[in-house]
C-alpha cells in the first residue's frame, strides 16, 4: 500500500516540477532531464513513471484542467460565477503556471493529434461544468423557458472565450492586465452577459 502512495505523489511532485519547467522554460525547454532535475529526481524515474514526453505532458495538462475545472465549480458554488470565472485567471503564481501548462498543452495539441483529441475532450468536459452551472443559475430567472441547450452552450461558449481571451492577455502582457483589470474585464463580460 506505501507504494502505492509513494509512486502516486511522485507523479504528483513530477507534474508540478513540470508546471514550473513549463512557465519558466516553455515547450522546447521541457525536456526529461530538466523536468527530473527540477522534480528531485533521475530520468530514469521519470521515464519509471512516465512512458515518454507525450504521457507527461498530457498528465500534466489533464492535471491543470482537471484542477482548474474543479476549483471554478467549488468556487462558484461557495462564492458565485464570477469568483469561479476568475478562477481561470493568472491572479497568482499557481494559476499563472497552471495557464502556461494550458497554453503549452494547446501549442503540443497543434503538432500532435492524439493531444489534440484529449485536450478537445477535456475542453469539451469544461463546457460541460460551466453549461451546467450556466444551467442551474438561469433556471430562477423568469425567462428560464427560453433557455434551450443551443442557447446555453452558446453563452458557455461567449463566457468561456472571453476569460480565455483575458487570461491569455493577461500572461501576454501582465503589467497591461494586472489582477484588478482582469476581474473588470470578466465583470464586463457578466453584465454584457446578463449573468451579472
Amino acid at each position: 500500500m506505501a507504494g502505492t502512495v509513494n509512486s502516486a505523489d511522485r507523479r504528483r511532485a513530477i507534474v508540478a516540477a513540470v508546471y514550473r519547467v513549463l512557465e519558466r522554460d516553455g515547450l522546447e525547454g521541457a525536456t526529461m532531464r530538466r523536468i527530473a532535475a527540477e522534480a528531485g529526481c533521475t530520468t530514469g524515474s521519470v521515464t519509471h513513471h512516465f512512458a515518454d514526453r507525450r504521457e507527461l505532458l498530457d498528465a500534466t495538462v489533464g492535471a491543470a484542467v482537471e484542477e482548474s475545472m474543479a476549483r471554478l465549480v467549488a468556487t462558484t458554488r461557495r462564492e458565485g460565477l464570477r469568483a469561479g470565472l476568475a478562477e481561470m485567471l493568472p491572479l497568482d503564481g499557481h494559476r499563472r503556471q497552471e495557464l502556461a501548462v494550458w497554453l503549452v498543452g494547446v501549442q503540443a495539441a497543434a503538432r500532435d493529434p492524439e493531444l489534440a483529441a484529449r485536450l478537445s475532450l477535456r475542453y469539451a468536459a469544461a463546457q460541460d461544468v460551466l453549461v451546467a452551472e450556466l444551467h442551474a443559475r438561469l433556471s430562477d430567472r423568469a425567462d428560464a423557458g427560453a433557455q434551450d441547450a443551443e442557447a446555453l452552450d452558446l453563452l458557455a461558449d461567449e463566457v468561456l472565450s472571453a476569460v480565455d481571451g483575458v487570461a491569455v492577455y493577461a500572461v501576454s502582457d501582465p503589467a497591461r492586465y494586472p489582477p484588478e483589470r482582469q476581474l473588470a474585464l470578466v465583470d464586463r463580460v457578466l453584465r454584457r452577459t446578463g449573468l451579472a
